[in-house]
């Protein structure tokens, strides 16, 4: 093999080695990477348990149904927030605005009301939260499925 052609096989592989590098280094997760896929799920996991709540039968759901349920959304939100910690999202502060005025409402779930009314308005307390959620979810590049 002549000098020529060895220096060539040497260019070549080495430029192969740095393409194969940078890409391997493109695939690799950073710490803000995956802190955004972990609020991505867990408001997957919150949207999910607020659709099961607000999809309650009045007729046929207990008030033990509803507490049940309202817990399963606490503990949803507990894992957003805590997600929340890792990212810097300009949304942060209406997702946690919109929280605290459902969190209060699921506190206070009349129990001398039809389920019915309970539910809605619990229902109508997330609204600020489900908006806010949502521009947080498209300014991370979340795909939420079926959000709430």
């Amino acid at each position: 093999m002549s000098r020529r052609h060895r220096l060539a096989t040497l260019v070549a592989a080495g430029a192969i080695a740095l393409v194969v590098g940078a890409c391997g280094a493109a695939a690799t997760p950073t710490p803000q990477g995956d802190a955004e896929a972990a609020v991505c799920s867990s408001l997957q996991t919150w949207s999910d348990e607020m659709k099961t709540f607000v999809g309650l039968e009045a007729g046929t759901a207990s008030a033990e149904d509803v507490a049940a349920q309202r817990d399963a959304v606490t503990q949803a939100w507990a894992d957003v927030k805590t997600a929340l910690g890792g990212v810097e999202s300009a949304d942060k502060a209406a997702v946690e605005a919109g929280w605290a005025s459902l969190e209060a409402a699921l506190k206070d779930i009349p129990t001398d009301v039809p389920i019915a009314d309970a539910i809605a308005g619990v229902k109508a307390a997330a609204d600020p939260l489900r908006t806010a959620y949502k521009e947080m979810a498209d300014g991370l590049g979340c795909t939420i499925a079926t959000p709430y």
